[in-house]
């Protein structure tokens, strides 16, 4: 899933639950729940670095700008500041995949596979990636977006 479902998902549960204690560990289960779901991605990454790198470049943009975008609407519109961490929460397990591009990728490590159990289950609940996916991906947040805006204090 996007960054910005996540982050936009953390904020919904930010928004209805208002208690850390119990956020917090929702926001971080709620991506696991997203990624399991279909969405945009492909079986195989590598290959698909080489053959539609174009495809992956304008989804990354545009995940960028509307986290970008995101945060700006909540500093102007005052958001709670559990928004935000309930939002970073939520996208935080795919820090491990930044992690995993810089160090394997770009250190041309040989080895390519998540060496935890649980970015090794992380990557087994992809198993819904597929490029057509990136549509669910945009109904999915046009959802969640209405009910956020509902949801502002």
């Amino acid at each position: 899933m996007t960054g910005i479902n996540h982050m936009v998902t953390g904020a919904v549960i930010a928004g209805f639950v208002h208690q850390p204690v119990l956020v917090l560990p929702l926001a971080f289960a709620s991506h696991l729940v997203l990624d399991s779901m279909p969405h945009f991605g492909f079986q195989n990454w590598d290959k698909a670095r080489r053959k539609q790198k174009r495809l992956i470049h304008g989804v990354i943009t545009a995940d960028v700008a509307l986290i970008v975008l995101l945060l700006i609407l909540f500093i102007v519109q005052g958001a709670p500041t559990l928004f935000y961490i309930a939002g970073f929460v939520a996208f935080s397990p795919d820090l491990a995949w930044v992690y995993q591009f810089i160090v394997n990728r770009q250190l041309e490590m040989s080895e390519d596979k998540p060496h935890n159990a649980f970015n090794d289950f992380h990557e087994r609940i992809q198993s819904q990636e597929r490029p057509s996916g990136i549509y669910i991906e945009i109904a999915y947040l046009l959802v969640v977006s209405v009910i956020l805006i509902n949801l502002w204090p």
